[in-house]
């Protein structure tokens, strides 16, 4: 597998903080248009005519496996150069549900059932404010406007 380092050393230029990665075969950087239109060549001679993922689904498909790895989110959008750790519709996109997460939801569910009871109610969220909470049905809803 060729690694980044190798890739770069090959470019033959110093590539700084901002500068773009990718280049085309004349060691240019892709443009916005050109570097689709690449990669759609070389997935259809690799891949077959029928094959119709894009750039995107690799990113996604990254994202996903990194938010299975248990990698912070805001890790995850600084390697990625955006903000889906503030932004949830970026999020959503970028790490639609997946199988793991499910997975990992239902056996913490499943071993928080599995406590005893008396221990259970120890873990209830508490105000430290001092402040009396209101529950639901003491709670006074506010006006439409």
């Amino acid at each position: 597998m060729v690694r980044l380092a190798d890739y770069l050393e090959k470019l033959g230029v110093t590539v700084t903080g901002d500068a773009f990665i990718f280049r085309n075969r004349s060691g240019a950087p892709y443009s916005k248009d050109t570097r689709g239109d690449d990669f759609r060549d070389v997935r259809s001679k690799l891949c077959g005519p029928d094959e119709m993922r894009t750039l995107a689904d690799f990113r996604r498909s990254g994202s996903m496996e990194a938010v299975a790895g248990q990698a912070a989110p805001a890790a995850l959008a600084h390697v990625m150069g955006n903000s889906l750790d503030r932004c949830h519709q970026l999020f959503r996109t970028n790490c639609p549900v997946n199988v793991v997460s499910l997975q990992d939801v239902a056996e913490a569910r499943e071993h928080r059932a599995k406590r005893p009871a008396d221990a259970q109610t120890g873990d209830k969220l508490r105000n430290t404010s001092g402040q009396k909470c209101a529950t639901p049905s003491e709670a006074t809803p506010k006006p439409l406007k």
